[in-house]
């Protein structure tokens, strides 16, 4: 799946999003970049709106979802899930880019 794929998957399936949380995993964790991946995803949107039929819906909560699918796959990879490379302090800057 390409990354503008995975960002309007997200982007509309807003009311659905709860039980299709696992598939939103899968993308990323199939990458062989997942960070350049999930970057291209939320570039359509942020820091620059660039899409063609832009609404007035707030799409912060997309980039935090996208965002978390990512941190949920970058793990360590000698410890493994017990130690996320991606630290609790770098989640919360990454909400914070997101909200801003």
């Amino acid at each position: 799946m390409e990354a503008l794929s995975f960002w309007k998957f997200i982007a509309t399936k807003n009311k659905e999003i709860d039980d299709k949380w696992s598939l939103i995993l899968v993308p990323p964790s199939e990458c062989v970049n997942p960070v350049k991946f999930v970057l291209e995803a939320i570039s359509e949107v942020f820091p620059v709106d660039k899409r063609r039929e832009k609404n007035n819906n707030d799409l912060g909560w997309a980039c935090v979802l996208v965002l978390e699918s990512l941190i949920l796959v970058v793990v360590d990879p000698v410890i493994g899930k017990s130690r996320l490379l991606v630290t609790p302090t770098v989640k919360e800057k990454m909400k914070e880019i997101v909200e801003t």
